[in-house]
C-alpha cells in the first residue's frame, strides 16, 4: 500500500492535514492499543445523565438484564438468540434498524437485524456473557458491570472492544479490510475538533483517506471517481452507521431520500463527545 510518507521532521511537528497531530501522534492513536498513555482516553467520571445519552450501553444493560432475569437463556440451534429476545430487544426502541423500519426485513430475527447480532458478539468479545451448551449466562465480569455503580466502566468495556477488537467489515460485503479497521480513534479525534461544527461525511472520509490513499486500491473499479465514492459509502456504514450512530456520538443525516444512490451525509457531533473523552 502506498501510504503517504512524512520527514523526519514531520514526525515531531503538528501537521494541519492531520488534525494538528504530529506523524508520531498519529501512528500511537491509529495503531496502538488503549493503554493509560494513549493520547485519547476516556474520563474517569461520566455522569449518568451522559451515560443515558449512550444507545448502545442502554442496549446492552437491558441484555444482560434478560439474561439476569433468565439465569439461563436458551439459543436456538444455529446458537442465535430466540426471536421472543430479539423481539423483547428490539421493541424497547433503543436502535432502530432502517431496513425494519422501511419494511425491507420482514423477520426480527438475529441474522436479519444487525445491531441485535452485534451486541450479542460484543458481548461475548467484551467477556460479560459466556455460551455453554447452547446457552449463555452472566460471567462474573457481566454481574459486577450490570451493577448501576459500575455503568461508566460497563461503558469503557463495550466501548474498548468495539473500537479495538471487532472488526467493522464483518458487517459488509466491501472487499476494503482498511477502512474502519485501523484508526476508528483517529475519527473520534476529529469528531472531537469538529464538535461545534456539521461537517458531512466526506469530510472525515478524505482526512482518513489522506494518510492511507492506497486504500482505493482494494476498490476493483476501473474510474478512481467511482472508487472514491464506494470508498465513501464504505466509510459511513462502518464508522458512522454502525458505530458512532448507535454510541449517539453522532446524528447523521442522508443527503437524499432513503435507498437514493447519494454517498453523503451530514454529520452532527452529539456535545456529549467531550464529556466522554479527551486528548492528553
Amino acid at each position: 500500500m502506498n501510504n503517504v510518507t512524512y520527514t523526519n521532521n514531520d514526525n515531531i511537528i503538528p501537521l494541519p492535514e492531520l488534525d494538528g497531530l504530529s506523524f508520531n501522534q498519529f501512528k500511537s492513536i491509529a495503531f496502538e492499543n488503549y493503554s493509560i498513555s494513549f493520547p485519547i482516553q476516556i474520563h474517569k467520571n461520566i455522569s449518568n445523565d451522559i451515560l443515558d445519552q449512550i444507545p448502545f450501553l442502554k442496549l446492552t444493560e437491558e441484555f444482560l438484564k434478560i439474561i439476569q432475569r433468565e439465569k439461563v437463556l436458551k439459543l436456538t440451534p444455529t446458537f442465535s438468540l430466540q426471536v421472543k429476545v430479539v423481539k423483547e430487544l428490539y421493541d424497547m426502541r433503543i436502535i432502530l434498524d432502517e431496513q425494519v423500519e422501511h419494511g425491507t426485513v420482514k423477520k426480527i430475527i438475529e441474522s436479519e437485524i444487525v445491531i441485535i447480532h452485534n451486541l450479542h458478539i460484543i458481548c461475548k468479545l467484551s467477556g460479560l456473557i459466556k455460551k455453554k451448551n447452547n446457552t449463555l449466562t452472566l460471567t462474573s465480569k457481566g454481574t459486577n458491570l450490570i451493577k448501576p455503580e459500575n455503568r461508566r466502566d460497563l461503558f469503557e468495556t463495550i466501548f474498548l472492544t468495539f473500537a479495538f477488537k471487532f472488526n467493522l467489515d464483518y458487517n459488509d460485503g466491501y472487499d476494503d479490510n482498511i477502512t474502519g479497521i485501523v484508526a476508528r480513534m483517529f475519527i473520534i479525534k476529529l469528531l472531537l475538533s469538529n464538535s461545534n461544527n456539521l461537517q458531512n461525511a466526506s469530510y472525515y472520509a478524505y482526512k482518513f483517506l489522506y494518510t492511507m490513499p492506497g486504500i482505493l486500491d482494494l476498490y476493483d473499479e476501473k474510474s478512481e471517481e467511482v472508487k472514491k465514492r464506494r470508498f465513501l459509502r464504505c466509510f459511513n456504514v462502518r464508522m458512522f452507521e454502525r458505530f458512532f450512530n448507535w454510541f449517539g456520538f453522532t446524528e447523521t443525516k442522508q443527503i437524499g431520500n432513503y435507498m437514493e444512490s447519494t454517498d453523503d451525509y451530514e454529520v452532527k457531533v452529539s456535545p456529549m463527545l467531550k464529556d466522554i473523552f479527551y486528548i492528553k
